[in-house]
């Protein structure tokens, strides 16, 4: 039976179930974000909250609401613990599917990090973006418009963190016929059209502005059973303007390279780099948001495993710094410098993975 669990799709169900004690301490641990995207919808359902007017501090799509309507009649703790599951489930699945056919232990080796627990701990739901992100993968290698109109949908609630990948699903649609790009278009109006009825005709209006009259605080606190830290939110928070210059130029360097890879195809080993690339320069990356690191931090195992272990230390050293209070994090700068380096590594041709072999043409 273990053996049959360590093959083919079933190392998922594996992987899911080796990681599923994580999901436990949701039973009596409450969660803040959870509690208020659970309370954001009950205020929205009896008519006391109207998003986006300075209540609450629901920041995504007006339809995102929707996802958390059953779980207001789901008591405490056992709403978050479906929840839970429902995410750290997402997460597995959609890291098998943007790795492809690869072994059972570099999945759990990927994901077994501090981030996926503190993404199950906080009642996030960034691994279902990500699901998302899988979503538009199968719908373009299947040229599916339906699929991958519906993965937009997905990847538009929280935006923030996959908007390059996004843009390399679009750029890869430009082949489309135009009656496919069409029906791409319909599942994402009929949602811009619930979300009149949810938030007002003038939500994009009122969700732009809620961002600028409430933006988030620079900063926010990791608690864990030993200590807490503060943390800022990106990296551009803990920058000078020396410090900013580089920063610029490292992504630049990686966006260079990325392009090179673009030229004659589009795979996941290139959609993983474009994740790594859009969380170093995000203005929002929580610790939390470090499981879009996942698939290329897997296919670097695959391929280079010196550096994949590198990467695994580099997130232990994370947390460490967790642990001490110490408010800083490597991850996602390691991983697009270990990235560069080996993008910059002359590549022999059998040492393609066939997790990457699978391409859509460009």
């Amino acid at each position: 039976m273990i053996k049959k669990l360590l093959y083919s799709k079933y190392k998922v169900l594996f992987v899911f179930i080796l990681l599923l004690p994580w999901v436990i301490p949701t039973l009596s641990r409450p969660s803040i974000d959870y509690g208020i995207f659970t309370d954001t919808a009950r205020g929205w359902l009896s008519g006391q909250i109207h998003l986006y007017d300075g209540q609450t501090e629901f920041y995504f799509a007006p339809y995102a609401i929707l996802a958390f309507v059953p779980f207001t009649v789901i008591p405490q703790p056992f709403g978050q613990f479906i929840f839970a599951i429902i995410v750290l489930a997402a997460l597995v699945w959609a890291t098998w599917k943007l790795t492809g056919s690869t072994p059972w232990w570099t999945l759990a080796i990927g994901l077994a990090t501090v981030y996926t627990a503190l993404l199950v701990f906080n009642g996030q739901w960034d691994s279902i973006v990500l699901a998302g992100l899988a979503m538009g993968w199968i719908a373009l290698e299947n040229s599916n418009p339906w699929l991958m109109g519906f993965s937009f949908i997905v990847l538009g609630t929280k935006p923030t963190n996959i908007l390059l990948p996004a843009l390399l699903l679009l750029f890869s649609m430009r082949n489309w016929s135009k009656l496919k790009l069409a029906q791409t278009t319909i599942i994402p109006l009929i949602f811009v059209i619930i979300s009149g009825f949810i938030a007002g005709w003038n939500w994009p209006l009122t969700y732009i502005s809620n961002y600028r009259e409430h933006p988030n605080p620079p900063n926010y606190v990791v608690v864990t059973p030993w200590t807490q830290a503060l943390y800022l939110r990106s990296y551009w928070e803990y920058l000078d303007k020396v410090g900013t210059i580089l920063l610029c130029v490292f992504c630049i360097v990686a966006i260079i390279l990325l392009i090179r890879r673009l030229r004659f195809k589009l795979d996941r080993k290139t959609l993983s780099i474009a994740l790594a690339i859009n969380l170093v320069a995000s203005p929002h990356a929580l610790l939390y948001c470090f499981i879009f690191l996942a698939p290329i931090h897997i296919l670097i195992l695959n391929e280079h495993r010196r550096w994949g272990l590198l990467l695994y230390g580099a997130a232990l050293i994370d947390l460490i710094f967790i642990w001490l209070g110490i408010g800083v994090f490597i991850f996602p700068l390691v991983t697009l410098l270990v990235i560069m380096i080996i993008e910059l590594m002359p590549q022999p041709v059998h040492s393609i993975s066939p997790a990457i072999e699978r391409t859509v043409s460009m």
